[in-house]
């Protein structure tokens, strides 16, 4: 088709076939745009969803307290017992490392 776009078809048949071969290809020219457009929204929508999330548990992982910003106040050193050191396995685990 490409080599005859110089040429107008001359019978009325011709121009039926032309004109309906051009709609298909527009068409289908308007469903790839479609495919790529939504493709890029979904792409957009998904990291902002990521974002939104990521940024929403943040907070919550604060708030456990996992990394003790004063040792005398964690529970690994306790200063109050004549400078004996109580080391506590379990509380090391609950404290310094995340729970998935």
């Amino acid at each position: 088709m490409v080599e005859n776009l110089h040429r107008l078809p001359q019978t009325r048949a011709n121009w039926f076939f032309f004109q309906k071969t051009k709609n298909y290809k527009v068409i289908l020219g308007g469903f790839k745009g479609g495919l790529r457009t939504g493709a890029k929204l979904g792409a957009w929508t998904a990291g902002f969803c990521t974002l939104k999330e990521a940024f929403t548990l943040v907070p919550a992982i604060e708030r456990r307290n996992c990394f003790p910003l004063n040792w005398s106040e964690s529970k690994i050193i306790d200063l109050k017992t004549d400078s004996q050191i109580d080391y506590d396995p379990q509380s090391l685990r609950n404290d310094y490392y995340l729970e998935l």
